[in-house]
């Protein structure tokens, strides 16, 4: 078996009606307990990855290849409360889905692993701040224990304490459970502290890809240079 989670090889994707295709030729992996950041302007094709990568977007050509379980390759939204259902208090929503999988762990474990008191159980999404409703949706995620994690600007959103409370979070589940993540962002920054490696796409093309910190010192392609630039880094 592959030591990568996932293959992506030479994906074009083209919307109906759009004159030019969102992924173009792309060919990107991600590696077992690798934080590979994903950068570009908007428009890039960033989204558009995430999509077809939770098998949201069929591809025109171009293959995908998952060495894993579906569900053990879970997709974090920029928008918590999106995802979460407004009805369901947080303790029944990670409930739902240990017993669909028929895992023994408990909600309120879940919710200790991600730093939030047994007692936001009881509560809906919307009497959860922004930070509690993204740790808790990624408690849902982590529920069905699984090995990689897609990051879609998962802290944008957030106040810059809510932000670092999440960012301590990844990076803590990172070293304790070896999850692999994928992170969408425009955010350099994030990606000097977090990232293994950095993959810039622009215009749905992948131009530049390797150690994060070499490309974020010396980019060389000039959709790198902007970002960087942009970042005042």
């Amino acid at each position: 078996m592959s030591g990568a989670l996932f293959e992506l090889r030479d994906a074009r994707v083209r919307y109906p009606g759009a004159l030019e295709p969102a992924l173009e030729g792309l060919s990107l992996d991600l590696d077992r307990a690798e934080f590979l950041a994903v950068a570009g302007e908007s428009g890039s094709g960033k989204s558009t990855l995430l999509r077809v990568l939770a098998r949201h977007v069929p591809l025109e050509s171009g293959s995908l290849a998952v060495h894993t379980q579906r569900h053990r390759l879970q997709l974090v939204f920029q928008d918590p409360y999106a995802s979460l259902d407004p009805r369901q208090r947080a303790g029944a929503a990670l409930a739902e889905v240990l017993r669909v999988h028929g895992l023994a762990r408990t909600p309120a474990e879940l919710l200790a692993e991600v730093g939030l008191d047994a007692a936001l159980a009881q509560r809906f999404p919307h009497e959860l701040s922004g930070g509690e409703r993204q740790r808790l949706a990624i408690a849902r995620a982590l529920s069905v224990e699984p090995l990689g994690l897609l990051l879609d600007e998962p802290v944008s959103a957030l106040d810059p304490s809510h932000r670092a409370q999440v960012l301590n979070l990844l990076v803590d589940l990172r070293e304790r459970r070896g999850l692999a993540c994928l992170l969408v962002t425009h955010d350099l920054a994030l990606v000097r502290v977090l990232a293994d490696r950095l993959a810039v796409l622009e215009r749905g093309r992948l131009v530049e890809c390797g150690d994060a910190q070499e490309l974020l010192s010396r980019p060389a392609q000039a959709a790198t240079r902007r970002l960087v630039e942009a970042a005042g880094l």
